[in-house]
């Protein structure tokens, strides 16, 4: 059978609505309201405690930093260090100090425990709007609302460096998860900014086309959202910050936040239009939608993926959790699972030979929900009998359920290793390179930190490394070779009136 007889199924579209047996939606559907808390003003901003495993705590500001219990759902902490508003108040990675702004031009430094007043940097001209500690724990750095950017020495109370890093209103500092010496800014200018300590100005920019409200990385530190307008963008660090995806059409009002699941699996963005939307990064579709009394104007969600956390403009925390209850709910049994429903292997173009129809073993898998042997067992077929359609038509499988991540992750470099090949042998295929690049960004976001000491793997990866540049170098030819035919053809049709004029005279 001919490879070019896969033809990937039709997306599906978002916001469709989906049927109460769906994956998805019987997950989400496991998070229920469980708890409220009044704070004193709409919460700017929220903080999982970096000790949330032991110590289940958030860091809100409203008018006021709070630490939230959130076992008991009550306020555990109150500052009452400032006569101003607080503003973009935020943990050191091991959990024992908190920095924090205010309109009060200054940054100040506590004691996480006992809340004492450690420090405060003075030198800002206008209202600091974020804080950060970088992941040496030794330098904070902070962003104010006349676009200026300050590092300061934690040790001796010094500033290091000032920087006019943006020309409006700077909304979210972040730092990397993975470098001590990066961070990022997004700023009403329009922009996000990448920051290096070593360096004395930005080493990368990326603009959104909108006022940016929010910002945040990814686990593995190579990939950052914003949030900007109606929008949210993607963008890929290792790639000079080129933008990978546009999420547009989901919101009706301006998106304020962003948060994101601890296997980058799961994007979530909340808006003034009281939504929060949940995406499925493998697909970058909407896989769930929460609904809120209130304007949102910021969310997180916690370690352990089983809580999510909303601050709204009512000056209120809205806590939905994972219920024992739902949590434990069996999942239909495989006879009770209509095969039409759980598995839709994707249709080939109709050829002389036959249509593909994915082996029963396959099929049974899907019907198990057992994503990771599906996938397995499709790669066996691949391998006994060189069919990529077996493949091809399980990744699109896993991709419209939204577990491809499920099925590539946590995988040893023996089994990982076969995908790879797969990606390898067959990205050039046409009909398969859009899904196969897909895949390759998904596998490169969960092992990047994984790869070191793994030679097999990173000789597959090299090989697929050559295989795409010697690809692109081809295109360049064709579209070289295209740009000249275009030439002779219009330099052609351009002689043709004036030979037929001559010939008529």
């Amino acid at each position: 059978m001919s490879r070019l007889s896969y033809v990937p199924p039709e997306k599906k579209r978002v916001g469709t609505k989906v049927s109460e047996e769906d994956p998805e939606k019987l997950y989400w559907g496991r998070y229920k309201a469980v708890g409220t808390v009044p704070v004193d003003g709409p919460v700017s901003s929220i903080v999982m405690s970096p000790k949330y495993s032991s110590c289940p705590e958030i860091l809100v500001t409203a008018n006021l930093p709070h630490v939230i219990d959130l076992q008991s759902y009550s306020i555990a902490k109150s500052f009452t260090k400032f006569r101003e508003t607080a503003l973009g108040a935020s943990y050191r990675s091991d959990g024992k100090m908190i920095a924090c702004g205010g309109t009060y031009p200054a940054v100040k430094i506590f004691q996480a425990t006992t809340l004492g007043l450690l420090r405060t940097f003075r030198g800002h001209k206008a209202p600091v709007r974020a804080t950060g500690f970088l992941s040496d724990n030794v330098t904070v750095v902070s962003a104010a609302e006349d676009g200026v950017v300050k590092t300061w020495d934690m040790a001796t109370g010094n500033n290091i460096t000032t920087t006019q890093a943006h020309s409006d209103h700077v909304r979210q500092l972040l730092t990397s998860p993975k470098d001590n010496t990066f961070w990022a800014t997004a700023s009403y200018d329009q922009t996000i900014k990448l920051w290096d300590l070593r360096q004395k100005s930005n080493v990368m920019t990326m603009k959104h086309a909108s006022p940016v409200e929010s910002i945040i990385f990814f686990p593995g530190g190579n990939i950052i959202a914003s949030a900007g307008g109606t929008s949210v963008k993607i963008w890929d660090l290792l790639n000079g910050g080129s933008q990978q995806r546009t999420l547009s059409g989901n919101h009706l009002k301006t998106i304020t936040s962003l948060g994101i699941s601890s296997d980058s699996s799961r994007l979530f963005s909340g808006g003034l239009d009281e939504h929060i939307k949940v995406y499925n990064v493998s697909s970058w579709t909407v896989a769930h939608t929460f609904s809120y009394p209130s304007p949102i104007l910021s969310l997180g969600f916690s370690p352990d993926d089983k809580t999510l956390v909303v601050g709204g403009s009512d000056g209120k925390l809205h806590i939905q959790q994972q219920t024992d209850e739902t949590a434990v709910t069996p999942a239909p049994q495989p006879s009770e699972l209509p095969t039409k429903r759980y598995w839709k292997p994707a249709p080939s173009r109709p050829t002389a030979q036959r249509n593909y129809q994915p082996p029963d073993h396959i099929t049974k898998y899907f019907q198990m929900l057992q994503h990771p042997k599906a996938l397995d067992a499709a790669l066996e077929v691949y391998s006994e009998q060189h069919e990529p359609l077996a493949v091809m038509s399980t990744l699109q499988e896993l991709l419209r359920r939204g577990r491809l991540v499920e099925a590539v992750g946590s995988r040893d470099d023996d089994s990982l290793a076969p995908i790879v090949m797969f990606l390898c042998e067959n990205i050039d295929t046409p009909a398969f390179t859009n899904t196969l690049v897909a895949i390759t960004h998904v596998i490169l976001d969960i092992y990047t930190d994984h790869l070191q000491g793994s030679p097999m793997i990173e000789h597959l990866l090299e090989k697929l490394f050559s295989k795409v540049k010697t690809e692109i170098r081809l295109e360049d030819t064709m579209m070289e070779l295209l740009g000249s035919l275009s030439l002779i053809v219009s330099s052609g049709t351009q002689s043709n009136p004036i030979s037929t004029s001559a010939s008529s005279s």
